[in-house]
């Protein structure tokens, strides 16, 4: 489970799977009773913004060890949610937001490379 599989992420419940993680650890996690998640996933009560920040933070930690380098992860809740994952360019250390996990820079600094690239060719 990587990069591709956050797309995935809609729900609560959908997130709690993939972090592996079972109701109880789900709700150790968040500081906060099984109950509590239940009716999060149910629907049945708004998500609170602490909550939303943690299990980003939990996403953000997970894809970095997956992938080598820091992550960042924006969480929209709508229904459903979107899950994307940014990281730091290493050419000019802006953040971009992760199509691919081997994208290594953003779309600024791949297109002055590709330039540079076809100005050398003969």
């Amino acid at each position: 489970m990587g990069l591709r599989d956050i797309r995935y992420l809609k729900t609560l419940k959908k997130v709690r799977e993939w972090l592996g993680l079972p109701l109880s650890g789900m709700a150790s996690e968040l500081g906060v009773s099984k109950s509590l998640v239940v009716s999060w996933q149910s629907g049945h009560r708004k998500i609170t913004a602490e909550a939303i920040e943690r299990i980003g933070v939990m996403i953000a930690n997970k894809l970095s060890a997956d992938l080598g380098r820091i992550v960042g992860v924006k969480i929209v809740v709508n229904s459903p949610w979107r899950v994307t994952a940014w990281t730091q360019c290493a050419r000019c250390r802006e953040w971009f937001e992760l199509q691919r996990s081997r994208d290594r820079s953003c779309e600024k600094c791949r297109t002055q490379q590709e330039a540079q690239r076809k100005r050398k060719q003969p």
